[in-house]
C-alpha cells in the first residue's frame, strides 16, 4: 500500500480559493434606502455567461427607474468587466450630452 506525499496531503486540507472575490461585502448588508428604492442612484451589475463561457454580458441597472445597461466583453474578468462597463457609461454620458 502506497503512502501519500505530504504536499498531496497538505493540498487536500486547504480552501479552494479560486473565483472568490478579495473584500466581497455580501448583497445582503445592503443599505435599507438601496432596499427601499426610494432615491435614485443605486446601480447593480451582474455578468451572464454563454455556453463554455464562450461569450459574456455584463448588465448594469438602476434600482430606482430599471435603467439597464448592457455591454459585451471579451473575457470573464474583473478587469475587462471594469473596463467594458466604463466605456459603455462613457458612451452614455456622451450620448446624454450630444457629443455621440
Amino acid at each position: 500500500m502506497r503512502c501519500p506525499s505530504a504536499s498531496y496531503e497538505k493540498s487536500l486540507r486547504q480552501v479552494d480559493r479560486r473565483n472568490q472575490i478579495p473584500d466581497m461585502v455580501s448583497i445582503y448588508l445592503r443599505p435599507p434606502e438601496v432596499e427601499k428604492r426610494e432615491f435614485p442612484g443605486y446601480w447593480e451589475g451582474d455578468l451572464i455567461k454563454g455556453e463554455g463561457n464562450a461569450s459574456v454580458v455584463g448588465t448594469i441597472v438602476e434600482l430606482k427607474s430599471g435603467y439597464l445597461i448592457l455591454a459585451k466583453m471579451p473575457y470573464a474578468i474583473a478587469t475587462s468587466a471594469l473596463e467594458d462597463f466604463s466605456a459603455a457609461l462613457n458612451r452614455i454620458c456622451r450620448w446624454l450630452l450630444g457629443r455621440a
